[in-house]
């Protein structure tokens, strides 16, 4: 009994000696505070504005990309447009110094140079060319008819004149009547005066149209405008108005 009793004793000691436990204290806050940043260098800033410059690198390189494909596509319009001006002024310069005295290749050039302007001018210079066109083709055959007509009056010998005759006449007649000879003759005779009268007044016509075609062509074969948009757009309407509001005002007044 007195053995279990000092086992029992020796246990409780240690119990004995423990100090009692403390209640539990609150977490201690620890405030870090981050150095302040240095102040910035050029090369800092620059690195800050990096983005931005780019941007507006990248913006200026695409402004005059435009800038440039702008003005290329303004001078291929004006190249364009000065070889038709070019070949108006070229067959006028061919039937003033020929008389009316042109052959099929000019016709022809200058269709083939002149009909491209169809999709590039107003209805102004347009109608220059149309005019152009039928002043060319009536120069030229009041030239040709002129020139069959003197070489029947001049001709040598009556067999000639006969010969002449039946080739330029428009309704041949039995021409070995003397009667109708004669009468042909004296027709033809006649008609040589008001040929020569009608050629003046194409000659005439094609140098006014000469001193004409500057006028017409120069407000489409400007590069850079003097004047300001406000009186590019202010000349275009009076334009307009000169040449297709009389015109449709005739239209309906003729209705």
């Amino acid at each position: 009994m007195r053995r279990f009793v000092l086992i029992l004793t020796l246990l409780s000691v240690p119990g004995w000696s423990q100090p009692a436990q403390q209640s539990a204290q609150p977490p201690i806050v620890v405030k870090v505070e981050m150095p302040a940043p240095p102040p910035r260098d050029f090369l800092g800033i620059l690195q800050a504005l990096g983005p931005f410059i780019a941007a507006s690198v990248a913006m200026g390189v695409g402004i005059m990309q435009y800038y440039l494909q702008s003005n290329k596509s303004k001078q291929d319009l004006f190249d364009k447009r000065f070889h038709v001006y070019e070949a108006a002024l070229d067959y006028l310069g061919t039937l003033i110094a020929t008389q009316g005295n042109v052959d099929d290749d000019d016709h022809a050039k200058f269709r083939r140079n002149a009909d491209p302007g169809e999709f590039m001018f107003g209805t102004d210079v347009l109608d220059f060319l149309v005019q152009l066109r039928k002043l060319g083709v009536t120069f030229d055959s009041l030239h040709r008819e002129h020139k069959d007509y003197v070489a029947v009056a001049m001709a040598p010998d009556q067999m000639t004149r006969i010969n002449l005759l039946a080739a330029y006449c428009v309704e041949p007649e039995d021409l070995t009547d003397p009667d109708e000879l004669n009468r042909q003759y004296q027709n033809i005779r006649t008609q040589i005066p008001i040929l020569e009268k009608q050629i003046r007044a194409m000659f005439l016509e094609a140098c006014r149209m000469s001193e004409q075609s500057g006028q017409v062509f120069r407000p489409y074969l400007q590069l850079h405008y003097d004047q300001s948009w406000p009186m590019r757009v202010k000349a275009r309407i009076d334009r307009w108005m000169e040449s297709e509001v009389p015109a449709k005002f005739a239209c309906k007044a003729g209705d």
